[in-house]
C-alpha cells in the first residue's frame, strides 16, 4: 500500500510539473496544435520538411507573428530583446518572431547548430469539440480519493476482523 502511495505521489508530481511547450493557435482561419522539439536543421529535416509553413516563408512568418513568445523566448538578443522559436523554411531559412518590435524575421542558420522548432498539427474541430482532457491537479484529486477508499476499505475490513476474533 505504501508503494501504490509513493507511486500515486509521483505521478502527479511529474504531472504538475511538467511544463509542456505547446499550444493550439489559430493562423489564418485554421488551428492548429503548435509544440517545440530541440536540434539541428539537418538531424530534424524530416519533420521541419514536413511542416504547413515549410515551403511558404511567407506563411512561415504568419505562424510566427501568431506564436510570438508563447512557447518561450529560447534567444536572448544582444540589444535586450528575446527572438522565439524558429519555424523552418527550405535552404535552412527561418521565420522567427521578434519582442522589441513585435516583427518576425527571416534568416539564415547554420544548419547544424542545435535550436528550439516549431512543429504543427492541424486541430480536427469535429473531432475534439466536447472532448476534455483532465487537468493534473484533477488526476491528482481522483488518485488520492481511490486511495483514501482502499485504506479506508482495508482498516474497516481490520476492524469487523479484529471484532469477529474477539
Amino acid at each position: 500500500m505504501k508503494n501504490l502511495s509513493l507511486s500515486i505521489l509521483a505521478l502527479s508530481l511529474t504531472l504538475i510539473s511538467t511544463s509542456a511547450q505547446a499550444a493550439v493557435f489559430n493562423v489564418n482561419g485554421t488551428d492548429y496544435d503548435i509544440t517545440t522539439i530541440d536540434g539541428s536543421y539537418n538531424e530534424l529535416f524530416s519533420q521541419l520538411s514536413n511542416q504547413v509553413w515549410f515551403n511558404d516563408e511567407n506563411l512561415a512568418q504568419d505562424f510566427a507573428a501568431t506564436v510570438q513568445l508563447s512557447l518561450g523566448d529560447p534567444y536572448p538578443n544582444s540589444d535586450g530583446s528575446f527572438l522565439g522559436i524558429l519555424f523552418a523554411n527550405a535552404n535552412s531559412r527561418v521565420s522567427l518572431f521578434k519582442n522589441t518590435d513585435k516583427t518576425t524575421l527571416s534568416a539564415s542558420i547554420s544548419s547544424i547548430n542545435e535550436y528550439t522548432w516549431a512543429i504543427a498539427e492541424k486541430v480536427d474541430t469535429e473531432i475534439n469539440q466536447g472532448q476534455s482532457v483532465p487537468e493534473p491537479l484533477t488526476i491528482l484529486g481522483a488518485g488520492t480519493a481511490i486511495l483514501f477508499g482502499t485504506r479506508f476499505k482495508q482498516k474497516l475490513n481490520q476492524s469487523k476482523t479484529k471484532k469477529q476474533k474477539n
